[in-house]
């Protein structure tokens, strides 16, 4: 059982017969949210290392293949990779920034806590489900068109298509099913809980 699974046990378990502990439940809340925030974190800037790291490689892949009589600019399907790339990477740096927002402070009371909490489970469900859009697309059509483009690609064209198309459904499925098997059922208990101290 997870701390926030096990505040809102105590929460019901104590209703109309004890008084509550506010000073336990905003110490579990702000050990969970600042939980939940450290493994946003840890994804957040791995996802923007690995990107860095990726569109760097991507714009010089044209620039050290000796073996292609075609000039570097003529490759320009790589630097669109490149480009998708670094669009993730900021789009992943921008998500950083409005995490760091919506973070829990020690200082705010418990109903404040369980909101700014709420507030982070519902920002990261809104972007898991809308993953295919701002990272998967960006980062799947080049890989794509370089496959289709770059002669390299000749003998493993059809195999390397059907990956690509295989990790875009398996990332963005993966994806859907963590909002709704953990991030759905986290904001109902964060969404009650809220609800019940407005109340």
């Amino acid at each position: 059982m997870t701390d926030i699974d096990q505040l809102a046990f105590e929460w019901r378990a104590q209703e109309g017969r004890f008084t509550v502990d506010e000073d336990q439940m905003l110490r579990f809340l702000i050990k969970d949210g600042r939980k939940f925030e450290r493994s946003v974190r840890f994804r957040d800037y791995t996802e923007i290392s690995v990107g860095v790291l990726v569109t760097i490689f991507f714009a010089v892949v044209p620039l050290l293949d000796r073996g292609q009589e075609a000039a570097w600019y003529e490759r320009w399907e790589w630097y669109v990779l490149s480009l998708g790339c670094l669009f993730v990477t900021l789009a992943f740096l921008y998500h950083r920034k409005r995490m760091r927002a919506l973070g829990v402070n020690a200082a705010d009371n418990i109903a404040v806590t369980t909101r700014m909490t709420l507030a982070q489970v519902e920002y990261q469900i809104h972007i898991l489900r809308r993953v295919a859009w701002w990272y998967c697309a960006p980062l799947e059509l080049p890989l794509i068109l370089v496959a289709l483009r770059d002669d390299s690609f000749d003998e493993i064209r059809w195999p390397y298509l059907g990956f690509s198309v295989l990790l875009f459904v398996g990332a963005v499925l993966g994806n859907l099913a963590y909002v709704k098997y953990k991030l759905e059922p986290r904001q109902r208990r964060l969404c009650s809980m809220s609800c019940e101290l407005a109340a």
